[in-house]
């Protein structure tokens, strides 16, 4: 497991969280305090992301991926599993695409509520890879959810 505690000192929607590589298993946690008190969703960007024809391939990986994020109380705020798939569902991991980029989202931690005075712990799972996943890394954000949209 890799444990990366995020401290920042700006004021943007979301914090700063390292990316991790998608076509290999592991663990990963990250420590964060959001900036504001919203509710947000979680996002798992696609780095690079070559256009709407590599998204047939990211829909149809069989790779797993279990999310979760809880408060400094141990309360779970979210929580999300599953692999990459087309159309809305709670069940997997929906590909959002525009302008030139494309993120991962779950119904499971979407339009969850992070309060500015707590602190969160984030923690990635990638497990089961599928052979066919592309040497892309993903990279966690959270998006206001009244901006958010499939």
């Amino acid at each position: 497991m890799i444990t990366v505690m995020v401290v920042s000192g700006n004021t943007d929607e979301s914090p700063a969280l390292p990316s991790i590589p998608f076509d290999q298993a592991g663990e990963y946690e990250f420590h964060f305090r959001q900036p504001r008190s919203r509710e947000m969703t979680l996002l798992l960007e696609v780095e690079p992301f070559n256009g709407a024809s590599e998204s047939q391939l990211l829909t149809h990986l069989k790779t797993t991926i279990e999310v979760k994020v809880v408060n400094h109380a141990g309360r779970t705020v979210c929580q999300a599993a599953g692999s990459p798939g087309e159309g809305i569902g709670n069940d997997h991991w929906v590909l959002r695409m525009g302008g030139g980029e494309a993120a991962f989202w779950h119904e499971g931690c979407a339009e969850m509520k992070l309060k500015r005075s707590e602190s969160y712990t984030l923690t990635i799972r990638v497990r089961d890879v599928d052979p066919k996943t592309p040497k892309i890394r993903i990279h966690a954000s959270f998006e206001r959810s009244d901006d958010f949209g499939p």
